[in-house]
């Protein structure tokens, strides 16, 4: 099935955590909400004439939120796909993330602060000082109350969010954060760098675990929800596999002809999926780092992927206005999104 819906690349998407809708934004300003399993076009949310550089969907499903290189972060009903909330952060939006609850949102952007809104008022809850950096990534960790952040300081930090203090700096990295992962366990982060590592880290403590050191600055990162096993893609195009008990380092997962821009695993640990600047994604089995199935997904960069919950399909979408819903069962296309051209 194919549907038309950007006129401009994708640069970010979301699944809700029931796997049933799917979320992606543009850099044709608009975000669009689509079924999951059909391909179909549910709404489209007008975000502007700036590219969506980030879009998040609340836990419930009810809320969703996008943020634009303006600087500007909506949030909308997806009941009614009414805009409830419109938020100046300070700079182009970096990253989004909504708090377990779905009460509140996590904004990072160019500015070295991160801050926290209110969903239902709009208001701003705390703000988080201490970076030195624009904000590339926040993620909450599943018990609430707490976020991780990540910064081109090079410095990932834990903050509480009640109080707006920071708890924890994890020091080590010298080059800006280009991704972060929180095991669902909430006991390790992974972060990946330019500067050609990628640290584990216990979250409770900030004591640095392992450091990973490649020839390659490192695009993203991920962990096995088991905390065994992590893999970080790099900017040639290599995905570092690594076994964390003993910081070996396994055989390296090879295909790409470009750099490795996003990863994500399966809810099992079993699947591992790739997307990269040489126009494809690629399939893995995680635990021997063979490759199952390879997609031409893209006439472009592959920027974004995301996982189904159930582990049954992935979703990429990239430079060339495509969305592209995969079976990760049998390795056939179940939906192509289209752009205007």
């Amino acid at each position: 099935m194919t549907q038309l819906g950007h006129g401009g690349g994708i640069a970010a998407l979301a699944l809700s955590a029931d796997g049933e809708q799917l979320l992606t934004g543009g850099f044709d300003g608009n975000a669009l909400l689509w079924e999951a399993g059909t391909g179909r076009e549910l709404h489209a949310l007008r975000a502007g004439t700036a590219p969506v550089q980030a879009v998040a969907v609340s836990p419930d499903g009810q809320w969703a939120a996008t943020g634009g290189a303006d600087g500007l972060v909506k949030i909308w009903n997806l009941t009614t796909t009414e805009e409830k909330r419109r938020i100046s952060a300070s700079g182009p939006v970096m990253a989004l993330a909504f708090s377990p609850s779905g009460a509140e949102l996590a904004v990072g952007s160019a500015s070295p602060t991160v801050r926290i809104y209110a969903i239902g008022t709009g208001a701003e809850v705390t703000h988080l000082t201490g970076h030195k950096g624009a904000i590339n990534a926040v993620a909450y960790p599943l018990g609430g109350g707490l976020l991780v952040t990540g910064s081109a300081d090079g410095n990932p930090k834990l903050w509480n969010v009640r109080t707006g203090t920071e708890l924890l700096t994890f020091s080590g990295h010298t080059g800006a954060i280009t991704a972060l992962s929180v095991t669902p366990d909430e006991r390790y982060l992974a972060t990946a760098s330019a500067d050609r590592t990628a640290r584990l880290w216990d979250l409770r403590t900030g004591v640095l675990l392992r450091t990973l050191t490649v020839t390659d600055e490192l695009r993203s990162v991920t962990v096995t929800p088991d905390g065994a096993t992590l893999f970080a893609g790099g900017r040639q195009g290599e995905i570092f596999r690594w076994e964390l008990a003993n910081g070996a380092s396994n055989r390296s997962l090879v295909g790409h002809a470009g750099a490795v821009n996003a990863l994500a695993l399966s809810a099992d640990g079993s699947k591992l999926v790739s997307g990269g600047d040489d126009s494809t994604a690629r399939l893995w089995n995680a635990k021997t780092g063979t490759e199952s199935q390879r997609f031409e997904a893209q006439s472009g960069v592959v920027m974004a992927l995301a996982f189904s919950p159930d582990g049954k399909f992935f979703a990429t979408g990239g430079s060339d206005s495509t969305v592209h819903l995969w079976s990760a069962e049998t390795g056939k296309e179940v939906a192509r999104l289209v752009g205007h051209t």
